[in-house]
């Protein structure tokens, strides 16, 4: 599964997941590696916490909300995403 995957898939994912990607880079193209982390489950050692499920979902929410109620392609959704967990703020314009 990559970023792609997570965004393309956001509101089938167990809203109280946490989305991990490996150590080091992530790219907002999608094509990081990364994993929904279930609540009582590890995460591999050598992987890092990016976002909570549902903070995902609110993030693209806002993301459409903020576009007169466009739906983002998956590429923009791996944007915002990215965008947020880096930032800790949506992304605007």
């Amino acid at each position: 599964m990559n970023l792609y995957d997570v965004a393309r898939d956001l509101g089938q994912l167990p809203r109280e997941g946490a989305i991990y990607v490996p150590q080091g880079g992530v790219t907002v193209n999608g094509s990081t590696l990364a994993l929904v982390v279930l609540p009582g489950e590890d995460p591999p050692a050598d992987w890092r916490y990016l976002l909570e499920v549902f903070i995902a979902r609110e993030v693209v929410e806002v993301w459409s909300s903020w576009r007169d109620s466009r739906v983002p392609s998956i590429g923009e959704a791996c944007e915002a995403i990215v965008y947020y967990a880096d930032n800790d703020a949506y992304q605007e314009d």
